[in-house]
């Protein structure tokens, strides 16, 4: 490992035969992976040596190396050569744009094995992407790794986003689950849900499948979306009996910490590594009660705490409306705590989001009754196998992933396509 920035930058620089390039900015940041580390990141940005600086709308010129860096492992967690351009004569390039080179060469830079930790999902004229997988499984949350080269063969843009769980976070198996195993399952997840039409101005009533994974062993069910890394489920509805009369003022947040060397030499835990106590749950439901009284004083018992979790140094809270209608988009609030003086400082609402079609009229008369929507549809429900982390058991487990991308209008009975409604 290096003990100075000078040795990152010139470790970066033979890497990647930077010999025409000036470093021209640099920043430590880090971040939480799945398995609670925390990892530290150098940010590069290397200019070509005929350009001093950014462009007047600061933006990084076209030939710009910015380059991001594991600073205990040494790899290389991106780099993108701003427009495709590179000023690199002898750096990293194929002789050719066969994908078993470029595969060759992330198994190198990465020590991940193909097919085995990670596949191809879609190659287009020199542009690789690839997901991350157990033994050809897909994992759910997963990661991706992009590789983009020039007509030359040269790397113009390498990018290792995601999750890679280490091998004791993952419970591997032999997937045998068919959807006869869990057709009760599937029909209770089949729903009736307006969806906003754009072209029509109305809401379309459509039985669609809400997306589900089923344990392998059926010993677990896990909602979509998937809960964030160390999720505290609360699931408790809000309620008070007096209001707050005092405006909310919100704070400007925080999100980019002023990290030295010595704190990544150290590898001094972030913020986000700890667990949030019995003790400081119950700090955040009266940091969110106050908040609710202050901002919505007239919804008490509207509100449901679902989860807390930690990011970007603060405590996030998310709530739901406790009774849902069946529009596609639900009502949701994210709140924002202080770690320290748990107080609500800033928050987000999707509520102008869900504005914009309430003055959308329902489409016709509904007509298709639930069973015999299951019908038309059943054909069209897929149940593939996935690793889906398990926030509760902190550990990745085999399950089937039950979807489908097609809906039956309640109306006359057709098969439609989801994305063609939204």
């Amino acid at each position: 490992m290096a003990n100075t920035i000078s040795d990152y930058l010139e470790w970066t620089k033979n890497k990647f035969g930077l010999v025409n390039y000036q470093i021209h900015d640099y920043k430590i940041y880090r971040k939480i992976n799945t398995n609670s580390e925390t990892i530290y990141t150098l940010c590069m940005e290397w200019f070509p040596s005929h350009i001093m600086d950014r462009e007047e709308d600061g933006l990084n010129p076209d030939g710009t190396a910015s380059i991001e860096l594991n600073m205990h492992t040494l790899k290389v967690q991106s780099a993108i050569f701003v427009g495709g351009i590179t000023y690199v004569k002898d750096g990293i390039s194929f002789s050719s744009q066969d994908k078993k080179d470029i595969i060759h060469w992330i198994e190198q830079e990465t020590g991940l094995v193909y097919q085995e930790h990670f596949r191809l999902h879609r190659e287009d004229k020199g542009e690789f992407t690839f997901q991350t997988c157990i033994k050809g499984i897909p994992l759910s949350p997963g990661g991706s790794i992009e590789v983009k080269i020039n007509s030359d063969g040269k790397l113009v843009f390498y990018s290792v986003i995601g999750n890679y769980p280490s091998k004791n976070s993952v419970i591997e198996g032999d997937y045998s689950l068919i959807l006869e195993d869990i057709e009760q399952i599937a029909q209770e997840q089949l729903k009736l849900i307006h969806f906003p039409s754009d072209e029509t101005k109305e809401l379309v009533p459509v039985f669609a499948i809400e997306e589900l994974y089923i344990a392998n062993d059926q010993s677990v069910t896990i909602e979509y979306p998937l809960a964030e890394r160390d999720t505290i489920t609360i699931n408790e509805i809000i309620e008070w009996q007096e209001s707050i009369d005092q405006l909310f003022n919100r704070e400007k947040m925080n999100l980019i910490e002023d990290l030295t060397l010595e704190q990544a030499l150290s590898n001094l835990p972030s913020p986000d590594a700890f667990p949030i106590t019995s003790e400081e749950q119950e700090y955040c439901k009266i940091a969110v009660t106050n908040f609710l009284r202050q901002v919505y004083p007239n919804q008490s018992g509207l509100w449901v705490l679902k989860t807390l979790h930690r990011d970007n140094g603060y405590i996030h809270a998310t709530l739901k409306q406790s009774e849902q209608d069946n529009l596609v988009f639900q009502r949701k609030l994210l709140l924002f705590i202080n770690r320290k003086s748990y107080e609500v400082i800033n928050y987000m609402d999707n509520d102008f989001l869900i504005e914009m079609f309430r003055s959308y009229p329902k489409s016709g008369i509904i007509k298709v009754m639930k069973d015999e929507a299951f019908q038309y549809i059943r054909p069209y429900i897929e149940l593939t196998p996935v690793y889906v982390y398990n926030a509760e058991r902190k550990e990745y487990i085999l399950c089937g992933k039950l979807d489908s991308q097609y809906g039956v209008n309640a109306v006359h009975g057709e098969i439609v396509e989801l994305n063609k409604l939204k």
